[in-house]
C-alpha cells in the first residue's frame, strides 16, 4: 500500500483521494526467493489544504509470524513521479511489529512532501512571499523618498577643501 498523510493526534490525517486503503495491491508470493518491482499511484485529494508538508509512505504489510523479523526482507522506495518528473530516491524499511495491526509491517517513507496548489491557483507561500517583497519594495522606495525630502531637494554642498601645509 501506499499514502500520503500527516502524524496529527489521535489519528493519522490522509491526503490521498480514497483514503488509507485506496492504493494497495494484493501480493501473493510462495516460498521461493523474489524480488519484484511494483508501481502505486497516488492522487492527491481535491480538498488536501495546498502548502502543507506530509509524509508520503509505502508499505508492505505482512502476518503476524515472528519469522518476518529479522528476515532481511525490505520494502525500497527507489523514485517517486510528480506530474511526469521522475525523482530517484532510496528509502527503504524492513519489517517490524505494527501494534495497530498486530502484524509485521515494512515501511519507507518520505518526510517533508509538500502538497503543492492546484494548476492555476496561487498558493499561499507565494501570496505570503509576494506580499513580504512588495512590503520590502515599498519600505525602501519610502526610505530613499524621505532622505530625499530631508535634504529638501537641494544639491549636496561643495566639499570642503583640506588645508595644505
Amino acid at each position: 500500500m501506499a499514502f500520503l498523510y500527516k502524524p496529527t493526534q489521535p489519528e493519522w490525517t490522509c491526503y490521498n483521494v480514497g483514503g488509507w486503503y485506496a492504493n494497495v495491491e494484493t501480493l501473493n508470493w510462495d516460498n521461493a526467493e523474489r524480488q519484484e518491482n511494483f508501481s502505486l499511484t497516488i492522487q492527491v485529494a481535491e480538498d488536501a489544504p495546498a502548502g502543507v508538508f506530509t509524509t508520503l509512505r509505502a508499505r508492505v504489510m505482512l502476518d503476524d509470524n515472528s519469522v518476518w523479523d529479522g528476515s532481511g526482507v525490505a520494502v525500497t522506495m527507489k523514485a517517486v513521479e510528480v506530474n511526469g518528473e521522475n525523482i530517484p530516491i532510496n528509502k527503504q524499511g524492513t519489517p517490524s511489529w505494527n501494534t495497530k495491526h498486530s502484524m509485521y509491517t515494512a515501511d519507507a517513507a518520505i518526510t517533508e512532501v509538500l502538497i503543492a496548489s492546484a494548476k492555476g491557483a496561487y498558493s499561499t507561500v507565494i501570496i505570503v512571499g509576494l506580499v513580504v517583497v512588495i512590503i520590502v519594495l515599498l519600505v525602501v522606495i519610502t526610505t530613499l523618498a524621505s532622505k530625499k525630502m530631508a535634504g529638501g531637494g537641494q544639491p549636496s554642498p561643495e566639499p570642503l577643501e583640506m588645508p595644505h601645509d
